[in-house]
């Protein structure tokens, strides 16, 4: 359920963008918001973000900022 769920989050609410780059507390708060209006379970975000990862989203940290590349919010 939990990688049906996130894969339907990122279908709806990014897009893959070579060079784009999101902050890991501004997709929190976009998958906050994206359950709440879904009346979806939130998963904690370790486990959101572990499965960014195996979609292939790679991260980075950079001055206490953890951003994620390749995504970008859909408009």
């Amino acid at each position: 359920m939990t990688s049906t769920q996130v894969r339907a989050f990122v279908g709806e609410c990014l897009r893959f963008t070579k060079g784009g780059e999101l902050a890991a507390a501004r997709l929190m708060e976009v998958y906050a918001n994206w359950c709440a209006r879904r009346d979806e379970v939130r998963f904690d975000w370790q486990i959101v973000a572990r499965e960014l990862r195996s979609l292939g989203f790679g991260k980075r940290k950079t001055r206490g900022v953890i951003i994620y590349r390749g995504l970008a919010l859909a408009t």
